[in-house]
């Protein structure tokens, strides 16, 4: 124990460190990989004892120790870092500052503007919105960010996020490419070099694992359990979130190289992790159910600790009887999914989102349950009441019973015809009664195309449009209508042209009202009127007649907004259709269904590509 000290004065005022130029560009900030390791010992000799003489009796000692590892900068950083959890508090303290007083520049001139963009002002962000920064590098196409994250990895003063940016850095997609992969390893060594921190021993480990990955696996099982060990005797220095990901990168591993028995065995090892959510239940489910471990979900669930917890949550049932379905073990997901039914009826509205994440889940049929559910026990003229028929109906509509949609929407547009007042019940219920009232002639029109009435369809057809002139699903099926006559065609031609003109003049309002928005999050809604109205043109046109140049510009706009929607996609796949380029159909088509499976229309759209496409292909033999 050291005697007290002597109160300390400012301590070299205005130290900076900026890693710049050469230091960034590629090569090491560190000692390279290649230093001999007698020269490499001895600098960590010299480091470690100016370090211990940071906790000297004569205070000039101390204060010399301290400006000789200042100019060291961070040649001595990982040191540094790791005494800031120095026994001697005084070393400790001083480490800490030391560290603080590194300022690092975290991006390059070599950086792209998008890495430039995010990376600005990054060590004055708080930790949360750095982990959205690396999220945004991960996010980067073509690699752009891997270089960048392993600077984070190396630098981040705090470890969770240091990690945290090396997870981001192992997330990246496989690369099949053998130049590409050496290039990757000579990035990721470079900029880490010998640091001892461990994520940069990770990015190490990774690094070895892209050369060969089955060598590789004794090593990861090691740091796996460490940063376990870790979280359980220094919390501060990793979370739970850090230790599972780990975990689950090795199980992926483990999985891509055949080990299915041993990565499982892995998964286990993530159960203590668990503190009993049902947050947290769903988390590892869903994770599991993507993998199609259908075994360990219900080893989960028959878990003691959780087993209340399952009983006790709609949701969590239901991925039980999802995990039972897949099993073909039908009878007990029957019985499964009443329980989940039966649990908490009062709660109407958690029912009613049950509804609607199983219709996302393409659970129909139980989907259709909770919303009839909702429905029996809402008061007839409630919002809940609407915005259930609102979804049921759609469903239906998907799933091509278009007597039932219909049928489910007729209560609430009779309330709204005999009284107005029911109007601000459905514009609460988040729909324009117009639209409403439309969509259920629409459903009625389909049912009767499907029984021939083409003249009753068409009367149908015609109330949709009276409600609704821009229902593009309804000028779609007038368009598509058999037979019709001269003058039908050239009405329906004119409410198509119209409509179009609409949906420019929508596009335009938006574009106008992004460019004069007053904050980001204003514009981004702006935006996503731009790629509706985009949409809703493109797939009008796409499924009639116009410009269809037009109409392809549309939708891939309304993508460039919104990226990977499904719906739009879908879109995009009808636009090329028009434009007779099959094979672009096909392919983004492909995409709609990969995204969103279990919406019917998509998955229709694509089969029936994919028949032209045969047929073409059979007329050109």
């Amino acid at each position: 124990m050291h005697t007290t000290r002597t109160c300390w004065p400012a301590w070299i005022a205005g130290f900076s460190l900026v890693l710049a130029g050469a230091a960034l560009a590629g090569r090491s900030p560190v000692r390279a990989a290649d230093v001999p390791q007698a020269e490499e010992a001895a600098v960590d000799a010299k480091i470690a004892a100016l370090i211990g003489q940071l906790g000297a009796e004569d205070f000039a000692a101390r204060e010399a120790a301290q400006a000789e590892l200042a100019q060291l900068g961070l040649e001595a950083f990982d040191a540094l870092h790791a005494a800031q959890n120095h026994s001697d508090p005084e070393i400790a303290l001083r480490a800490r500052y030391l560290v603080r007083s590194m300022g690092v520049r975290w991006f390059q001139e070599s950086d792209s503007p998008d890495v430039v963009r995010i990376l600005k002002g990054y060590g004055d962000l708080s930790d949360s919105e750095r982990r959205n920064r690396m999220d945004r590098l991960a996010s980067l196409e073509g690699a752009q960010g891997v270089a960048p994250l392993c600077r984070l990895s190396r630098f981040e003063t705090i470890d969770p996020l240091s990690k945290y940016a090396a997870l981001k850095v192992m997330d990246q997609p496989a690369i099949a490419d053998a130049a590409e992969r050496a290039s990757l390893v000579k990035t990721i060594t470079s900029i880490v070099g010998n640091s001892k921190r461990p994520a940069a021993a990770w990015l190490r480990l990774y690094a070895r694992t892209v050369a060969e990955p089955a060598a590789a696996l004794p090593d990861w099982d090691e740091a796996t359990k460490l940063e376990h060990e870790t979280l359980d005797k220094h919390p501060d220095r990793t979370n739970r979130e850090i230790v599972r990901d780990l975990y689950r990168w090795q199980v992926e591993l483990l999985k891509r190289l055949g080990r299915d028995d041993d990565a499982v065995g892995v998964i286990r090892r993530t159960f203590s992790l668990l503190d009993g959510t049902p947050e947290q239940l769903t988390e590892i489910v869903d994770w599991l159910f993507q993998r199609g471990a259908w075994d360990v979900v219900l080893e989960v669930a028959a878990r003691e600790q959780f087993v209340a917890v399952f009983n006790d949550n709609p949701l969590l049932l239901y991925r039980l009887a999802e995990t039972q379905l897949a099993l073909k073990r039908d009878a007990e997901a029957k019985a499964t999914a009443e329980r989940a039914l039966a649990l908490r009826a009062d709660n109407l509205d958690e029912h009613f989102r049950i509804g609607f994440v199983l219709q996302e889940r393409g659970l129909m049929d139980w989907a259709e349950r909770e919303y009839r559910a909702v429905m029996a026990a809402s008061a007839p003229a409630s919002v809940l009441d609407f915005r259930s028929r609102f979804y049921l109906s759609e469903l239906l509509h998907d799933q091509v019973k278009e007597l039932a949609a219909g049928e489910t929407l007729k209560p609430v547009c009779d309330l709204m015809v005999k009284d107005e007042a029911h109007k601000d019940t459905c514009v609460r219920a988040s729909r324009e009664p117009a639209g409403v009232i439309s969509r259920m002639h629409f459903f009625f029109a389909c049912h009767l195309v499907e029984q021939r009435d083409f003249a009753a369809a068409e009367k149908r057809l015609d109330q949709a449009i009276e409600s609704d002139p821009t229902d593009a699903d309804v000028l779609i099926a007038l368009y598509r209508l058999p037979n019709p006559s001269a003058e039908r065609r050239e009405k329906t031609k004119e409410l198509i042209d119209e409509a179009a003109k609409d949906f420019r003049d929508q596009i335009e309002e938006a574009r106008q009202a992004a460019d004069q928005a007053p904050t980001e999050a204003f514009q981004a809604q702006a935006n996503l009127g731009v790629a509706q109205g985009c949409n809703q043109l493109a797939w009008l046109v796409g499924n009639t007649e116009g410009d269809y140049d037009e109409a392809l510009k549309c939708s891939l706009r309304s993508l460039e907004i919104r990226p990977d929607y499904p719906g739009y996609l879908d879109t995009l796949g009808r636009c090329y259709y028009a434009k007779g380029d099959l094979a672009n159909a096909i392919k983004y088509q492909s995409q709609a269904v990969k995204l969103d499976p279990h919406t019917g229309a998509i998955r229709r759209q694509l089969e029936f590509f994919q028949k032209e496409l045969a047929k073409t292909k059979e007329a050109g033999k």
